[in-house]
């Protein structure tokens, strides 16, 4: 605007033909009253001012005009918007307007009354019993030399268990400084730390093992000396302790079969244990992550 004033002033000042026959009036300096001077110079201000209104007008104008079209341009953007996602939700908001038919037509799952309020208080507690029970884990089962042997089950348990421990800490500082719930977190992990909880009180092999470890161990001494008394009666020609050793040779034999086969019995029960688990754990992981899945799209 103060662009389009000064324009129009400074052409009305070369162009006004009363400015100029003023000035040719007072140049020649013919017979012309003081009064009418300053008549024909108050005339040649009012022509400028006149151009001058002209020109602000018309910029005024054109401004509003442009303005005018970036604002209908931007309301029909914003309707296409909202129709789209009135589209994409399948339900019209303009036409519901109270709680109970939005939240039928939005297939909402929380009513206005489920909503958080200002005063509400985080529910961290299952969140808190949850971590008490890897401390507890860890105290039991991951603690002294069994601990450090990294073979060991404490040894390859004990990083995981410290780690969940810190994690939880974690989440317990942060659910405390807001209004969630943490009900739904702690749904994803609470079958694993069960299924942890049952792995971690099961006897290792090496425990499982180690009595039928050791029986084997002593038939085996006692078949090794029956067979030296069998063969030193043969060489002294005693037949009734040849005969006797024998005999007693064909029980232990018998017993270390047995025993052998005990321990395929272990082993075989201790195998189909571990597929159980082991079925369980990938159970137990596509559960979790579509609780997970189903977290984050909320």
């Amino acid at each position: 605007v103060g662009s389009a004033l000064a324009a129009a002033r400074k052409n009305n000042a070369s162009s006004s033909p009363t400015a100029n026959n003023t000035s040719a009036l007072a140049a020649n300096g013919e017979g012309v009253s003081p009064a009418y001077v300053e008549f024909l110079r108050q005339q040649q201000d009012l022509v400028k001012l006149h151009c001058s209104a002209d020109e602000i007008i018309a910029s005024v104008s054109e401004f509003s005009a442009l303005r005018h079209e970036e604002e209908a341009k931007k309301l029909t953007e914003a309707l296409e918007l909202l129709q789209m996602a009135e589209g994409s939700t399948n339900w019209n908001w303009k036409s519901q307007y109270n709680g109970p038919t939005l939240s039928k037509d939005a297939q909402l799952e929380l009513y206005d009354e489920q909503l958080k309020h200002a005063d509400d208080l985080p529910n961290i507690v299952e969140l808190q019993h949850q971590q008490q029970l890897l401390v507890r884990l860890k105290q039991q089962h991951c603690t002294g030399a069994a601990a450090e042997d990294e073979a060991s089950m404490a040894g390859i348990f004990k990083p995981t268990l410290e780690n969940g421990i810190r994690r939880f800490d974690r989440l317990i500082k942060e659910f405390s400084a807001s209004q969630l719930d943490a009900a739904p977190l702690v749904r994803v992990s609470d079958d694993i730390l069960v299924q942890l909880d049952h792995v971690l009180g099961q006897q290792q092999l090496s425990e499982l093992l180690l009595e039928i470890n050791d029986r084997i161990l002593v038939i085996s001494e006692k078949h090794r000396e029956c067979c030296a008394a069998r063969d030193q009666a043969h060489e002294d020609g005693v037949m009734d302790v040849e005969e006797r050793e024998s005999y007693r040779l064909a029980d232990l034999g018998e017993e270390l079969s047995n025993a052998q086969a005990e321990k395929v019995r272990i082993l075989s029960r201790l195998l189909d244990e571990v597929n159980v688990n082991m079925a369980v754990r990938d159970a137990y992981d596509k559960k979790s992550q579509e609780e997970i899945g189903a977290l984050e799209a909320e």
